[in-house]
């Protein structure tokens, strides 16, 4: 995009785009709705804006605030708007307001009721609190489960004060945990209130109160920003939008940017509909940047293919302002070996399995320059990165990932090879004595700890209470010595089929098919790699291993870049990889309802919308006996 810049004057120079200035020159009065499609411009525009307000309409610096989701976004708009402005002096520049909506908040209630930073929770101090309230409320469960699951439980908690809504967060709670959910959130606040602190949701439903209870506070905070700039609008949550209705007082001069196509935190509580309620409240106008400078025409015209099939959002005309007239577009419905291939800019390209998907991502990887693998989930984009690593392929992986092997059903299944091959460690005898269960009870599991074989002190210990109790032991013990010779596949099946492992999960999970799917799935993988090892002690090391590096960053001079399609969010690439292209991935599980297939179809746009020069969207067709269905995403490419 050509350099373009506000002249000294404070008029729009001639080198922004008809609707960039448009939306920079606007002079209301009242609130505009800036729609800013992928790669059109929104931060320069919103930058643009603020130098338009100072020299222009000679707004005091310090009237203006400009609300971002992340500080990482507020500090790189910053930087943006100082570089952008170096005609105007520093002292002015450095007294715009730039914060998260967290860090207003915090500053409305640190100047208005006096609280104090080390009152603020941070995250590992939320995590301190979490476990304390799952010892009190579910002492039974072990410390790993409940580390392993803090972080979804904290989620589930944020969401909750967010949204109020109980029914959609028991959705997001972890099926072990939903029973007990409520009591576990009651502890949670009943320690974070004896000690005097909050989180940042606390923080925003707090400023909602004050806000709106104290009209004396109210009408100092609106008359001391009466020019708000808020960025990424489609993620505003109804309580956000309820604060910042309280912030603003007329003529409510608020410039919201953002695109709803780009809506994908639902998760967190946010709602694309608030920007159409902000056109509602307010009777805001609305300008589209509509020049996509990032990705090719061809990218362009399949993303809106893609995203044009929601109904509910703001329909767009988009063009791109990138075409590339030196490559002609062919059938892109081919399979991997078919010479037109590099001369395609979106290429759709089906495997018949995972290993045959990951060897094409694998070679794809060791040449590839600028590509970004995105995908659906974390758990997806960690078991790539246990390939990778296998493979000595460099790669970057800026998100905290999960380790595959930690997963509780992974866990199961190594305990039960472990027993196999010999080892009679209590702990891995405590982990899968019920599973499925053999009914056997905790005084009977205190009484193993120090015993030399587990098994033999159970069955002596069952002998003189309970036969049957004592024959399920026995059995056990007659599984474990069949699996002792068995290679590491073999052995799983044998958990999963003859001992019944699937079985159990099936009755755990009987009222949660999603999380049923998954487990099932996390097993299925953990067979693919089994197959990767003769014997399962080489596969124990490679495990330790990959949990003392697999989790951290990678340097950050890699040519691939592993992702979550939420992480990308915001960032560009010259080439995007998108695997597993297929339904229950996208969209992801079994959601029969329209609003979580419009969302899934958002994250899917914005995955495609990363890539600047070229897309590969990989799926699975499976075979005649078990055939895969591609998603449907990608039915109108």
């Amino acid at each position: 995009m050509p350099d373009q810049k506000i002249n000294a004057a404070g008029k729009a120079g001639n080198d922004l785009n008809a609707s960039q200035r448009a939306a920079v020159t606007f002079d209301g009065p009242g609130p505009l709705l800036v729609l800013a499609g992928p790669g059109s411009g929104k931060t320069l525009t919103i930058t643009r804006r603020i130098r338009y307000l100072l020299l222009e309409k000679a707004v005091p610096p310090e009237k203006i605030l400009v609300i971002t989701f992340t500080r990482e976004a507020a500090l790189s708009m910053r930087d943006r708007f100082l570089r952008d402005s170096g005609d105007i002096p520093q002292q002015i520049l450095q007294t715009v307001n730039f914060g998260t909506f967290h860090s207003i908040f915090y500053q409305i209630l640190r100047q208005s009721k006096g609280i104090k930073e080390n009152q603020i929770l941070g995250e590992t101090d939320k995590k301190k609190i979490l476990l304390s309230a799952l010892s009190s409320v579910m002492p039974e469960m072990n410390g790993q489960e409940k580390t392993y699951y803090a972080g979804d439980l904290l989620s589930a908690i944020g969401f909750f004060k967010n949204t109020g809504d109980l029914k959609k967060t028991l959705q997001k709670v972890p099926t072990d945990f939903q029973d007990s959910f409520l009591r576990i959130y009651e502890q949670y606040e009943r320690t974070r209130t004896t000690h005097g602190k909050m989180d940042f949701d606390d923080m925003l439903l707090d400023c909602r109160t004050l806000l709106a209870e104290n009209e004396g506070i109210r009408a100092y905070w609106q008359e001391r920003f009466p020019q708000i700039l808020i960025d990424e609008f489609q993620d505003i949550n109804p309580i956000q939008y309820e604060v910042i209705r309280l912030l603003s007082g007329e003529p409510y001069s608020i410039f919201a940017v953002g695109d709803d196509d780009q809506a994908i935190y639902g998760f967190r509580g946010s709602s694309p509909a608030c920007m159409q309620r902000f056109l509602e409240d307010y009777g805001a106008e609305r300008i589209l940047l509509d020049t996509n400078y990032r990705s090719l025409g061809e990218i362009v015209r399949a993303s809106l293919k893609v995203i044009g099939e929601n109904q509910c959002r703001f329909h767009k005309e988009l063009k791109a302002g990138r075409e590339d007239d030196g490559f002609s577009k062919t059938d892109n419905r081919t399979e991997p070996g078919d010479g037109t291939l590099e001369k395609e800019r979106v290429r759709i390209l089906g495997f018949t399995d995972q290993k045959e998907e990951n060897a094409f991502l694998l070679k794809l990887c060791e040449s590839a320059e600028d590509c970004a693998v995105l995908f659906r989930t974390n758990r997806l984009m960690q078991r790539f990165a246990v390939r990778l690593q296998r493979a000595g392929i460099p790669f970057e992986m800026r998100e905290k990932a999960r380790n595959p092997y930690l997963a509780d059903v992974v866990l199961d299944i190594m305990a039960y090879l472990r027993l196999g091959a010999g080892e009679r460690d209590p702990e891995l005898v405590y982990r899968i004595v019920n599973k499925p269960s053999r009914y056997v009870d905790r005084e009977a599991l205190r009484g193993i700890k120090d015993s030399g074989d587990p098994l033999e002190s159970l069955e002596a210990c069952y002998q003189r209470r309970s036969l049957p109790v004592m024959e399920r032991i026995q059995v056990l013990r007659r599984h474990l010595c069949a699996m002792e010779k068995m290679p590491p596949y073999l052995g799983l099946q044998y958990v999963r089929r003859v001992i019944g492992y699937d079985r159990w999960l099936q009755e755990r999970y009987a009222d949660n098919r999603r999380e049923l799917e998954e487990q099932l799935e996390l097993l299925d993988w953990l067979g693919e790699e089994a197959k990767e090892f003769h014997n399962l002690q080489d596969w124990l090391e490679e495990q330790r291993d990959y949990q003392g590096q697999g989790t951290r960053e990678s340097a950050g001079n890699s040519r691939i870049k592993l992702m979550t399609v939420h992480a990308s969010k915001g960032l560009e690439f010259r080439h995007v990889v998108i695997p597993d292209c297929n339904e229950r991935i996208y969209p992801y599980g079994q959601m029969p309802e329209t609003d979580s297939v419009e969302e899934e179809r958002r994250i899917f746009y914005v995955a495609m919308t990363r890539a600047k020069d070229r897309i590969d969207l990989l799926y699975l067709t499976g075979t005649k006996d078990h055939p895969m269905e591609r998603s449907r995403f990608l039915n109108v490419l």
